[in-house]
């Protein structure tokens, strides 16, 4: 008889071996073209693994998820639950209900062509005011910041947004 595996505990044990296996890594006998990938292989699959992050608590909070732990609300429930500020939490909870929404940068993060620290500058000038006018725009700004460092679409973003 097969025994019944738990996806959730399957998908966890997964990252966990994969976190080992980087640790277990004799880095300061890399190459520096080694070490380079293992840097930049490193950033991109954190960056998609806050997008997968911001998924999975944006269904917690909108399943109603978090009230088994009876939090006044679903920051105050992320952080007692991770052991983590309640205000970190909240912000993290309001990127992830933006993030729903913005599918072209989303997918570009998960392509490796844009960063998470560009979820976090789009959520950041995406105010609710902006929102609709973002996503009007999402696809192109994505494709122009796809082209530009992190610091050039920030310095061309904060200009735009209070300019």
């Amino acid at each position: 008889m097969d025994s019944i595996t738990d996806p959730v505990e399957e998908a966890l044990a997964e990252v966990h071996a994969a976190v080992d296996r980087v640790l277990a890594l004799d880095v300061g006998s890399l190459s520096g073209d080694e070490l380079d990938r293992l840097v930049v292989g490193l950033r991109r699959e954190r960056s998609r693994s806050m997008v997968a992050d911001a998924h999975v608590i944006h269904t917690w909070e909108t399943l109603g998820a978090w009230r088994a732990g009876r939090a006044l609300n679903a920051g105050v429930a992320l952080g007692n639950s991770t052991h983590g500020c309640h205000r970190v939490a909240g912000a993290e909870l309001g990127r992830a209900r933006k993030l729903e929404k913005m599918p072209h940068t989303r997918q570009a993060v998960l392509d490796g062509r844009l960063s998470f620290e560009h979820v976090e500058l789009f959520c950041r000038v995406a105010t609710a005011e902006r929102f609709a006018l973002f996503l009007r725009d999402e696809q192109v700004l994505v494709e122009q910041c796809a082209r530009l460092r992190l610091f050039d679409d920030e310095m061309r973003i904060e200009l735009d947004a209070h300019g």
